[in-house]
């Protein structure tokens, strides 16, 4: 069961799901979605995402656009800084290999 947010959350608004959380809209700063399962935005994530809250880290994050310090998935917390980020404002898929996060290009073509 996925749960389809079509509005863009601004900071200190948060969204709260059980499974899926597809975000059409931007994920700014200070804003927060909070999932079971796996999380996509389909715009901007720029605030704190936590995917994979009830089964130990085996979901995964999609960003349109990557311009987040913080995400975490499972138990896990991964905090970046932008200048070392070589797919900062890109599209990605964020998940767990043993216990790492692996990013990756995700091609929208």
């Amino acid at each position: 069961m996925a749960e389809i947010v079509e509005r863009s959350l601004r900071s200190g608004q948060r969204e709260e799901f059980d499974g899926d959380v597809v975000l059409i809209g931007q994920l700014n700063d200070g804003a927060e979605v909070l999932a079971g399962g796996s999380v996509t935005v389909l715009g901007r994530l720029k605030g704190c995402v936590h995917a994979g809250r009830d089964n130990g880290g085996k979901s995964y994050i999609i960003a349109a656009s990557f311009e987040s310090q913080q995400v975490r998935i499972g138990d896990r917390l991964c905090t970046l800084n932008s200048a070392s980020v070589e797919w900062w404002k890109k599209s990605v898929i964020i998940t767990l290999e043993e216990n790492e996060f692996l990013f990756r290009e995700w091609k929208l073509d």
